[in-house]
């Protein structure tokens, strides 16, 4: 399970943005008294109140360290985080900034006072910014950015206005991302140390374990075990025969995989065939496409 904390300050919009677009969180912690509270405790969310002070980022790594989490949002959280956990915790914490980063970024610049600077300085344009946090002040790594059309507003207030809602858009779209990269890192590993473990020594693999791991596969199915699942039923076509083919059909056509992960229809079609070559129906000799998955499997994973 992906574990998600947020650190927030004050309302909570932005937070309430992840819960509504069906983002679990798992925790929330404030550094203040705020109506954040009242959402964690309308959606049921473990709420914890820090003081704020010096010692905030030495508490928010013991509380980190217990909790295991592997994403940290900051949704509007004032309180500058500095020393061990910015280190332990590299590329795992994210900010979401109300301006076109590196434009209005730094100690000082935040809520309104951006969108002040941005009215003053007559920008057509603002936009918000979600990046990684580092030591110096909204200068981590920027992942992604949302860009609006500011040239008619009349006030500051009406420039906070447009560009928090495109905020609202942008962080629940990056964290969803990020959630995706990292089901796809898993699977990823997954499916090496699947093929680490039986290798290519087909005749002493147990068709009936690879079958017991496709049908759980099948029913426990997540985003980004697309590959993990393609080896699999590679495995079952260099083992099988042709009563082999339904499961093979239902794991292919079953289950939305993702793009360039499919399974092979040619291995669905040799069975059909008996493993001979039928150059009309484009097919190989089966020793040809056995060939061919071993080739492809050492090479993208270097093994």
């Amino acid at each position: 399970m992906f574990k998600i904390i947020v650190l927030v300050s004050g309302s909570g919009t932005n937070m309430l943005q992840l819960i509504k677009n069906d983002i679990r969180i798992d925790c929330i912690i404030a550094d203040r008294e705020c109506k954040a509270k009242n959402i964690a405790d309308e959606y049921n969310i473990d709420f914890i109140l820090l003081k704020r002070d010096k010692e905030i980022s030495k508490n928010l790594l013991k509380i980190f360290e217990e909790k295991k989490p592997d994403l940290i949002v900051l949704a509007g959280f004032l309180s500058i985080l500095d020393g061990e956990i910015l280190e332990k915790y590299k590329n795992k914490i994210i900010n979401i900034h109300p301006s076109l980063l590196p434009k209005y970024g730094g100690k000082g610049m935040y809520g309104l006072k951006v969108h002040q600077a941005v009215f003053e300085n007559g920008d057509k344009e603002s936009g918000c910014t979600v990046h990684y946090v580092i030591s110096n002040v909204d200068a981590g790594e920027i992942i992604a950015q949302d860009k609006v059309d500011i040239s008619m507003a009349k006030s500051p207030e009406e420039i906070q206005k447009i560009v928090l809602e495109r905020e609202w858009k942008l962080l629940p779209r990056v964290v969803k991302k990020l959630i995706e990269n990292n089901e796809c890192d898993i699977n990823e590993k997954r499916a090496e140390q699947l093929l680490r473990k039986y290798g290519f020594d087909f005749k002493n693999i147990d068709k009936n374990e690879i079958i017991e791991l496709i049908n759980k596969e099948i029913n426990d199915f997540q985003e980004g075990s697309s590959e993990y699942i393609r080896l699999l039923c590679g495995y079952l076509y260099c083992l099988g025969d042709s009563s082999d083919i339904p499961l093979i059909e239902k794991a292919k056509y079953d289950i939305n995989f993702d793009v360039g992960c499919m399974i092979d229809g040619e291995w669905i079609d040799s069975l059909e065939n008996n493993g001979v070559e039928d150059e009309k129906k484009h097919i190989r000799t089966r020793e040809e496409i056995i060939k061919a998955f071993v080739s492809y499997c050492k090479t993208y994973f270097n093994l």
